[in-house]
């Protein structure tokens, strides 16, 4: 039944949608426009350059939405093409678009494509069109996945079930759903919706030759409600594999090689690890923490070392500072620290040591305005507070800090965090939820001097290593086998 729905989406709707996109990117609808300039870059540089490639044939291709889903499927990514194998990425999100350019240009082996959602056209009505266009008119700016994807493995990472992937999908030999997850999703019966709901995403997942869940407790959810067979089922938590990896080449990265890391890391070395918080991803509406007059005597006293890491970088840390202060009246001081291109090493040394003699005199809390450095940072700091927990987006990422050997705190919109199951079916002694951020420092003193058991965190990497080799069989068999 689903087939039906989608051959009538995209040989019917899809070139009305086309023409309705194409009228409202001339008129230049903002989003409309902005969505058709992306998708247009295909027709140029590299995606363009392998479209008229010929013997190219990929070995597998991916599907993501943004940065989270690369992060996901960076380590087999990685792996592919690290084994020089030809790979073909399809990207939804302009958020991710200087990521896989520079995956890109790094390695020859990658063939990218932003995903046309605007601009889609099947097959027949780009050749039929393409016969009457000139460059740039309305009838040669349609695209069609089938035209561009060659591999005849597609792998999709969560969620993005659109129907030009779901088709996509379904016309190649393998179909594999990476990260799945029902969390979040309710299918009671709500006068029937639920019903409607549970047999619409039933028949989704019937296309997929293999559904690889986050953890166990979602592997069962998915057999018992949509009776799905063990066969199709398996367990792979890849971003086990990415954050263990990103933490042993913690030096690689170029924040941890510089000036700016070694003079901070001298610094809070003369905490005791106990004593450093690191506050996470962090929301404005996470600011209620500081909230409690314990925890701001202690910051004031210099009895704690207080790292924050906002969820946005710059304006965001203003906002949250200057919350802190006019809306919480609280006098606790926010210094900032921001990285700088072009600096010379004098200058920076000299920069870091000036604040670190100011808060020395004077504590208070530290917000490091650094991309890409979080992952890694958590190794540094005994406990984690990760922030999202009190807006409705929900927690970030648990597993991060959690694999880090941080003691982990976070609010109470864990909805969404199949993390928070991964984790509580292996170790939940060391995730900590809040219900009012106020409460967040006697929490913190309960669990301070607490010690982690580091045999549990290598028993799951061990764990999943041996879910990883079975994975790369299950993709390849003995061609990967050969490859290695």
């Amino acid at each position: 039944m689903l087939s039906v729905l989608l051959f009538i989406e995209i040989y019917l709707i899809s070139p009305l949608l086309y023409f309705l996109f194409f009228i409202l990117n001339k008129l230049k609808v903002p989003f409309v426009y902005k969505r058709w300039q992306f998708e247009q870059k295909n027709f140029s540089g590299e995606s363009f350059r392998f479209k008229n490639k010929e013997n190219w044939q990929a070995q597998i291709a991916f599907e993501i939405s943004s940065e989270g889903e690369l992060e996901l499927i960076k380590p087999l990514l990685d792996y592919y093409l690290v084994k020089k194998l030809n790979v073909e990425i399809i990207y939804c999100s302009q958020s991710v678009e200087k990521k896989i350019q520079e995956l890109a240009s790094k390695y020859s082996n990658l063939k990218t494509l932003r995903l046309p959602l605007m601009s889609f056209l099947p097959t027949p009505w780009c050749h039929f069109l393409n016969i009457f266009g000139s460059k740039g008119s309305f009838f040669n700016q349609g695209q069609n996945l089938s035209q561009w994807v060659t591999s005849q493995q597609l792998v999709l990472c969560r969620y993005d079930f659109f129907p030009e992937i779901l088709w996509l999908g379904l016309h190649r030999e393998k179909f594999y759903l990476f990260s799945a997850t029902l969390k979040g999703k309710d299918f009671s019966f709500n006068f029937g919706l639920g019903l409607g709901k549970k047999w619409f995403y039933k028949q989704i997942y019937s296309l997929f030759t293999k559904i690889y869940c986050t953890n166990l407790f979602e592997k069962k959810r998915f057999q018992e409600i949509f009776g799905i067979s063990d066969l199709k089922l398996d367990q792979a938590e890849l971003r086990t594999m990415q954050i263990r990896n990103r933490i042993i080449h913690k030096k690689e990265n170029v924040f941890f090689q510089s000036i700016y890391y070694q003079e901070l890391n001298t610094w809070w070395g003369k905490f005791p690890k106990s004593k450093r918080i690191l506050l996470g991803s962090f929301w404005q509406s996470d600011a209620s923490i500081f909230k409690s007059d314990a925890f701001e005597k202690s910051l004031l006293n210099g009895e704690v070392l207080v790292v924050v890491i906002a969820h946005q970088l710059g304006h965001e840390e203003r906002r949250i500072s200057k919350y802190i202060r006019q809306n919480l009246k609280l006098k606790i001081p926010c210094y900032h620290l921001q990285y700088e291109n072009n600096e010379k090493t004098e200058e920076v040394s000299k920069k870091i040591n000036l604040l670190i003699d100011t808060m020395n005199k004077t504590p208070g809390i530290l917000f490091l305005s650094f991309k890409g450095i979080l992952c890694e940072l958590y190794s540094d700091f005994g406990h984690a507070y990760v922030g999202g927990g009190m807006n409705l987006k929900g927690v970030h990422s648990l597993l991060e800090p959690y694999l880090s050997e941080s003691q982990v705190y976070c609010g109470p919109r864990v909805h969404r965090s199949s993390e928070l199951d991964y984790i509580n079916s292996l170790d939940p002694s060391h995730i900590h939820l809040l219900t009012r951020l106020e409460d967040f420092y006697q929490m913190y003193l309960k669990y301070e001097s607490t010690q982690l058991d580091s045999e549990i965190r290598e028993g799951i990497f061990k764990q999943e290593m041996l879910h990883w080799d079975k994975l790369l069989s299950q993709l390849e068999g003995e061609k990967i086998n050969d490859a290695r």
